[in-house]
């Protein structure tokens, strides 16, 4: 019940004060919604209540640049992560307001217009800071015949949205033009990175608020008993699809992702009961990668050093020269190198929550899925089912 109401949460998150700009909200979907304002009342104050502290501290998959809308986006690989640092939540009468912040990371891929006619063509890693506002409407509705409850939260004033990159933004002038201007900018004291610094602010601010414009949809397979949530808006009954199809196992995360050289992928944190937290891992293509699993403070220091992008320290030595201090790294619970094929891992998360840490082997992208649940814990129908859920 904690994870099917953590899912509702993240789908129900909402809220906008007037400030930055903002996208023209979309057209909700038509459904059979829910007409009981009790009903929605329930939710939104229910939201209000739990919701941060259900958010904060957890890493949100980022679609990466070939995901697809739909359902279908459940199986589309993610390229990043984003942290929820930050959570403010207030009910508007009948609508959800929230503000959510924190940093990220994203692969990028893309050319985007320069001053002067230049182009420059932004492609690597992008450390970021996000802050995200919008306030949304709730509505709720059931498919007898999919046995599917599904919860819609439709921003109803526009949704704003603000990235600023952190650190350096992998960013390289396309053209002769480009590349003399640059060079005319390093001269002058302006280069490549400083002049596209805006420009990426602005088309990754603008991106965030598009991809957020429909949305989010929370669903509830009765017939298994699982909880499941998507950025957008699906139809009525329908549920994500998911890379591990249902087999009987209930799931804390079903995901698929794409990790490239000198990327990090991040999953959690992840809490069970009595029995271990158990990861199934398959590659599916690429040279491999090594999962590492931490307890969450400690998981939360080797993120700090990813974000940080090794700006290391300094500390005086005995000589009296500053050189850099090599921050301590955190000792995993248990630590795996997959180069192919499947395999899984099992790591006690009775002690604290736990978070899985994966890192890439060799140049090339590797796509991988995971499917991370409490061990021995299966799907169970939430109402009778006929023929019995799996």
């Amino acid at each position: 019940m904690r994870r099917a109401l953590l899912a509702l949460l993240i789908a129900a998150c909402g809220g906008a004060e007037e400030g930055g700009p903002t996208t023209p909200p979309l057209e909700p979907p038509t459904r059979t919604a829910a007409e009981d304002e009790n009903v929605r009342a329930l939710l939104v104050a229910t939201a209000e209540q739990h919701l941060c502290g259900q958010l904060e501290g957890q890493y949100v998959a980022l679609p990466d640049t070939d995901a697809v809308p739909g359902p279908a986006g459940g199986r589309s690989p993610a390229g990043g992560r984003w942290r929820v640092d930050e959570c403010e939540a207030a009910r508007r009468d009948d609508r959800l307001a929230m503000r959510l912040s924190g940093p990220g990371w994203s692969w990028v891929e893309q050319s985007a217009s320069g001053p002067a006619g230049t182009t420059f063509t932004v492609r690597g890693h992008l450390r970021f800071r996000a802050e995200i506002a919008l306030e949304g409407s709730v509505d709720v509705a059931f498919v007898e015949s999919a046995r599917v409850v599904s919860l819609w939260v439709t921003p109803s004033e526009g949704v704003e949205a603000t990235i600023e990159p952190a650190g350096a933004v992998p960013v390289a002038p396309q053209g002769g033009w480009s590349r003399f201007m640059a060079a005319l900018g390093g001269v002058f004291g302006a280069g490549v990175e400083e002049r596209a610094r805006p420009i990426v602010e602005e088309q990754g601010s603008a991106l965030m608020r598009e991809k957020l414009a429909g949305g989010f949809t929370f669903t509830v397979d009765l017939c298994r008993g699982q909880a499941d949530s998507t950025v957008g808006p699906l139809g009525n009954g329908e549920v994500p699809e998911r890379p591990y199809p249902p087999d009987g196992v209930h799931w804390l995360a079903n995901q698929r992702s794409r990790l490239r050289a000198g990327g990090l992928d991040v999953a959690g944190p992840f809490e069970t009961g009595e029995a271990p937290l158990h990861v199934d891992l398959e590659v599916e293509e690429g040279p491999g990668l090594v999962l590492r699993s931490y307890c969450a403070p400690a998981a939360r220091r080797v993120v700090e050093a990813y974000l940080d992008e090794g700006e290391a320290a300094t500390e005086e030595g005995e000589d009296g020269e500053e050189r850099a201090a090599a921050a301590p790294t955190p000792a995993p619970l248990s630590e795996q190198r997959i180069e192919s094929g499947a395999s899984f891992v099992e790591v006690d998360a009775t002690a604290c929550p736990v978070v899985l840490v994966a890192t890439a082997l060799g140049d090339a992208p590797t796509v991988y899925r995971y499917r991370a649940f409490e061990l021995g814990d299966r799907s169970e129908p939430l109402i009778r089912c006929d023929p019995p859920a799996e």
